[in-house]
């Protein structure tokens, strides 16, 4: 599916997370309905795209910023299963991979992530995806490496 305008069809977002002057790969983000609940009516999220860009990205970023200062070597992908509930509270948020990220930024994504607020999307809620890479900023050119 090619991007368009920072979105691909069917509702799918483009995140990423740039650290300094680093570059980012781009991995979409979608939101898809929760599995039925016995009323089988779902759902879909009205405003995950604003609220994923304006509270969770930078959240996380934040809690990326905050990892560097124990570790600039920092690297790596974490997926994140946003578990949004009826009424639009983030009933939790579940990660797969991140293996190479330390487990203080993961916990950090995962309060940020059940900290957001998104639109009530009824029925029996939805789950909203997304991914961030994290990329070792490259100094500068004529930057001192050892000082920020």
């Amino acid at each position: 599916m090619a991007p368009v305008n920072g979105t691909a069809a069917r509702g799918a977002l483009w995140l990423c997370v740039v650290a300094a002057a680093a570059g980012c790969e781009r991995f979409p983000t979608h939101a898809a309905a929760h599995p039925a609940a016995s009323n089988g009516a779902r759902g879909p999220v009205s405003n995950a795209e604003s609220v994923l860009r304006g509270t969770v990205q930078p959240g996380v970023r934040d809690c990326y910023n905050a990892a560097l200062r124990s570790d600039v070597s920092i690297a790596g992908k974490v997926s994140v299963a946003i578990h949004v509930a009826p009424d639009g509270s983030v009933e939790d948020a579940t990660t797969t991979g991140g293996d190479t990220l330390p487990q203080s930024l993961i916990d950090c994504i995962k309060a940020v992530t059940r900290g957001a607020k998104f639109e009530p999307p009824g029925g029996s809620g939805a789950i909203i995806g997304t991914s961030f890479n994290f990329k070792v900023a490259a100094p500068a050119e004529g930057a001192d490496a050892g000082h920020p």
